[in-house]
């Protein structure tokens, strides 16, 4: 199971190949997406046509609601790199923290902001 960041799905969304062929590549079924994943791409969404074409795409993968440990994991992080990783945001703290928890690999195109969270596998095309 491999967690997609936000940022591979819209790219996904906006049809760059490189992003649809990743997803292709790992295969929906073996795709996790977090509620705070979920959040990000509804809030970037600017009419109807896209809350849909978010909604058919959450549809075909596995969607997690992140339990307790993630968020106090993500805390312990957020006091650690807060300033030599300046700023990492919450909801990539979050995600990381997921992913790490529950030793899942996670893939992203903004590796700079969690190449440095202990214990986190980033998946590599």
């Amino acid at each position: 199971m491999v967690i997609v960041d936000a940022n591979v799905f819209i790219d996904s969304l906006r049809n760059k190949p490189v992003a649809v062929a990743e997803l292709e590549r790992i295969g929906f079924s073996e795709i996790v997406v977090t509620d705070v994943t979920a959040m990000e791409l509804f809030r970037g969404t600017r009419n109807k046509q896209e809350v849909a074409e978010i909604r058919n795409l959450l549809k075909r993968v596995n969607g997690v609601v992140l339990a307790g440990d993630a968020h106090l994991l993500a805390l312990q992080w957020a006091e650690q790199f807060c300033l030599s990783h300046s700023p990492v945001g919450i909801p990539d703290l979050l995600v990381g923290a997921f992913a790490s928890i529950n030793d899942l690999e996670l893939h992203t195109y903004n590796k700079k902001h969690f190449r440095h969270l202990p214990g986190l596998r980033l998946w590599e095309s």
